[in-house]
């Protein structure tokens, strides 16, 4: 078992790596845009006022993100050289069939159901004790503003999350299991989003994603990922955009509703299916208490623990 946690060590470094030259890259970017505000506004009032104009435009813009997963994919390649990760990560298995894309594109689709409805018990839950987790949920749900948010949000930010996710991660934990595997990496997927209502959501849609993965290929996995970032979060709020807040909402809920109903059809349909595969590819318990007791899967899931515990602030 001592090359085993060597091995998920090695996996949750990496992605904590990944992870930090990411936000090393947005915070990098913001100290020197503030750097450059400073010498610009030798005034303090004006200083003031265009530092605060900074503030309120982090996140508006995907060009640092853009840089950082750039920079994070060629450390990754670089990490893994010597594990062939190229030939695993591509292949292809089974040929795809546009009812089972539409199928796992319904059973994705739905959880969004799960997300609204778990905002709104947790934010009534902690409103009863003063206090909200409204700004980490509006973080996951507000819709890009620039192009350079759009590129990162709907387009190379699911592909760069596919591939080391369900690329990088995910194939490297293979070899123990397909079912380990699939939890395990959707488990740092979720964990990784530092929220922890997103989080839930993110893990169970990677789940469906990783199941993609190893069943057919990423890049279906990659194209199933950017439609619901690009639909759901990007192109339907702006298709409704037009409505009153009432009747954004109904409409909201509406499709939501839709595909919850849908993702319940397909998933009580293939019950029995998904159960033997389940049994059949079950991995020993033990692995899951050696993976989740390693020193740097520890180090990583404490990280962002406390930065879903940061998202929760007092009711002003």
């Amino acid at each position: 078992m001592k090359e085993f946690k060597r091995q998920v060590n090695r996996i949750a470094r990496a992605v904590l790596f990944y992870n930090i030259l990411l936000l090393a890259v947005i915070l990098g970017d913001t100290l020197i845009q503030s750097v450059r505000l400073i010498l610009e506004h030798p005034d303090e009032a004006q200083l003031s006022k265009a530092l605060h104009q900074l503030e309120l435009s982090i996140g508006l813009y995907g060009g640092p993100s853009i840089i950082g997963i750039a920079i994070g994919i060629l450390f990754l390649i670089l990490y893994f050289r010597r594990d062939n990760m190229k030939t695993c990560i591509l292949a292809s298995v089974e040929k795809m069939r546009v009812s089972v894309f539409l199928q796992a594109a319904c059973v994705l689709l739905g959880f969004q159901f799960l997300f609204s409805v778990a905002s709104i018990g947790f934010e009534n839950g902690l409103n009863a004790f003063g206090y909200t987790i409204m700004g980490d949920v509006e973080s996951a749900t507000s819709g890009s503003t620039t192009i350079s948010m759009f590129l990162y949000a709907s387009l190379l930010g699911p592909a760069a999350e596919e591939i080391v996710y369900r690329g990088f991660v995910l194939q490297s934990l293979k070899s123990h299991g397909k079912e380990f595997a699939i939890i395990v990496s959707s488990v740092l997927f979720g964990v990784m989003h530092g929220n922890f209502i997103q989080g839930m959501f993110a893990f169970c849609v990677g789940i469906v994603l990783a199941y993609i993965t190893i069943e057919y290929s990423i890049y279906w996995a990659i194209l199933l990922h950017i439609i619901n970032n690009c639909v759901m979060g990007d192109i339907w709020p702006h298709l409704i955009s037009g409505f009153s807040a009432n009747v954004q909402t109904v409409l909201n809920w509406g499709i939501i509703s839709v595909f919850f109903a849908g993702g319940l059809l397909v998933l009580w349909r293939n019950r029995i299916k998904l159960k033997c595969y389940v049994t059949e590819h079950m991995a020993p318990k033990k692995y899951y208490r050696y993976a989740f007791t390693s020193i740097w899967m520890i180090l990583f899931l404490g990280i962002e623990f406390l930065a879903a515990l940061s998202g929760i602030q007092k009711l002003p």
